[in-house]
């Protein structure tokens, strides 16, 4: 029978911030083919856990979090607590006993969150792990306004705003309440990057006419007043803002149509579109670290545009979070640290990658099948949850109204239909859309479909799902989408599989599973949670499908 051991290696900055690599071993490794030797200190080879959400068919993405345990008894590896390691990655690899390093199998990869001595005497140090998502749990916005305008020229926010974040734009915006930067010549920011234009500037809901077009000196250029009734702006450059001047103060409140942000000359729209942004411009992944098949199977499957308005503290997680639940996905990492994107769907058998079977035989697995590991039938089961009474109703709101405002904020008479408005509906006015703060959208659209549900499962309730999406097609396209994911019984398990060489590699979050348990039956369902014990061979795996078979 064929040995492997686990090898770590971490990246890191020693006290002069020159790049080191940390290697070691659960025995010391020292192959040819290595690059340096692996210190046999390890004990422990991360217990890691790791989940895409809270276990229903919606959620949010959830921190993957990990420990691995170096011995240090002879306080050898004392100077390691020196090193910075935070958001550095990892690679654990599985090596066959007297291999060559490049035979290694990547079982896991992360970064490291830090090290601290623990253990009785302090006789270990356990290296704290997590998955890149780590790096998304951070300020969205790292450029903040400095406070720094003198005498009413600048762009950098007046006295007060220090600290204060420059806004974020994705999508077509509707009615937003752009951050004043300059009060005295009635300057306004609208994104910090350039934008695509189509500016729609109002005062209580009445348009300014569109001015010059202006570069930013321009713009702060004390002299260059816009017309009264109009307004000036600057579409802004990479990395540059974009802004507004406004020739007239208003009178009632500012808010603003336009698109957001233009990256290398693309409008950033859909929700895939605006997941890799923030990953690769505001967070700073690398572009093989973005799954490009997921986003563009996901902008395929929800091309929609999606309206993003950032004016507040946000960390990129809640960013990444909006945009997905506006395509109906989920988003993590999975275990070669590859950001990916799961549509939300009924798993099918044609995707399984592996079989979890009740074999009877403890520990036995093959390449095929994960055997369960505490004992037969519903005893290898560690626990059973029931979703919620199916829905007979999924309500999808859309079109999000940032600012809402009623007759008195708003000027004049009743208005004609906004032609600026996404689909508007025969016969809505500007003053009547300004008013709300969502437009909605139901399914089953026939009353017969729901009253079946509700015939079934008399206490069946509405489902309300709050989305980005700006359009009506997209809205519609979604809840067909998400209303049969909500009007089916769904359950999860957890229970506990055998590890060997070929399940680390096909155990995945989001990857599809033919479970065939006793009294559960053979039915397809999707990974949601791993916790390997690497070290132990096993792993618990949560598991998220329909009753039905």
């Amino acid at each position: 029978m064929k040995s492997y051991y686990y090898l770590w290696e971490q990246e890191a900055l020693d006290l002069t911030d020159q790049p080191v690599t940390l290697r070691f071993g659960e025995i010391g490794y020292n192959h040819p083919s290595a690059d340096g030797y692996y210190d046999g200190r390890i004990s422990q080879a991360a217990l890691f856990q790791r989940s895409i959400g809270s276990g229903d068919v919606g959620g949010s993405s959830e921190l993957s979090y990990g420990v691995l345990v170096l011995l240090n008894g002879d306080g050898a590896l004392d100077g390691l607590l020196d090193l910075a390691i935070d958001g550095r990655p990892f690679r654990l690899l599985l090596v066959e006993d007297g291999a060559a390093i490049d035979t290694a199998r990547l079982a896991l990869s992360g970064v490291a969150a830090q090290m601290v001595p623990a253990g009785q005497d302090f006789d270990e140090i356990h290296v704290y792990l997590r998955d890149p998502g780590v790096l998304f749990d951070t300020s969205l916005q790292t450029r903040l306004l400095g406070g720094t305008n003198v005498g009413g020229t600048g762009l950098d926010g007046d006295a007060g705003q220090e600290g204060d974040p420059h806004p974020i734009a994705y999508g077509p915006l509707f009615n937003v309440e752009p951050v004043c930067v300059n009060a005295e010549l009635d300057i306004y920011e609208l994104n910090d990057t350039a934008i695509g234009g189509d500016i729609i500037a109002k005062d209580g809901g009445a348009p300014y006419t569109l001015g010059v077009a202006r570069t930013a000196a321009e713009i702060a250029d004390p002299t260059n007043i816009p017309t009264a009734g109009h307004v000036d702006y600057c579409l802004g450059a990479e990395g540059q803002p974009a802004y507004i001047r406004l020739g007239s103060r208003p009178v009632k409140t500012l808010t603003v149509d336009f698109k957001g942000t233009v990256r290398n000359g693309v409008f950033v729209e859909s929700a895939a579109d605006i997941l890799r942004d923030i990953a690769l411009h505001r967070v700073g992944l690398a572009a093989d670290a973005v799954s490009a098949t997921d986003l563009a199977a996901l902008d395929t499957l929800a091309p929609a545009a999606v309206a993003l308005w950032i004016d507040s503290d946000q960390t990129a997680a809640d960013a990444l979070d909006e945009a997905a639940v506006s395509a109906g996905a989920w988003w993590g990492f999975d275990r070669l640290s590859m950001l990916r994107v799961w549509p939300m769907a009924v798993p099918v058998e044609a995707e399984a990658v592996l079989s979890i079977r009740d074999t009877g035989l403890g520990v036995t697995t093959t390449a095929d099948d994960a055997a369960l590991l505490s004992g037969a039938g519903a005893g290898a089961v560690d626990s059973v949850g029931w979703g919620p009474i199916p829905a007979h109703t999924v309500k999808v709101f859309y079109d999000p109204n940032p600012t809402e405002q009623d007759a008195g904020d708003l000027v004049g008479a009743d208005d004609p239909a906004h032609p600026e408005l996404p689909d508007p509906v025969g016969g809505a006015t500007v003053r009547a859309r300004l008013a709300k703060d969502w437009r909605s959208v139901v399914w089953p659209e026939e009353d017969a479909v729901s009253a079946a549900i509700r015939a079934r499962h008399p206490l069946s309730d509405l489902i309300e799902v709050e989305t980005s999406v700006r359009d009506r097609a997209g809205a519609v396209a979604l809840a067909a989408r998400l209303g049969p994911l909500h009007t089916v019984p769904w359950f999860t398990l957890t229970l506990a599989v055998a590890l060997d060489v070929e399940v680390i590699e096909r155990l995945d979050l989001g990857v599809v599973v033919m479970l065939d348990v006793g009294r559960f039956g053979r039915r397809p369902m999707r990974i949601t949670s791993l916790k390997p014990d690497l070290r132990g061979g096993t792993a618990d795996v949560g598991l998220l499908g329909v009753r039905q078979a």
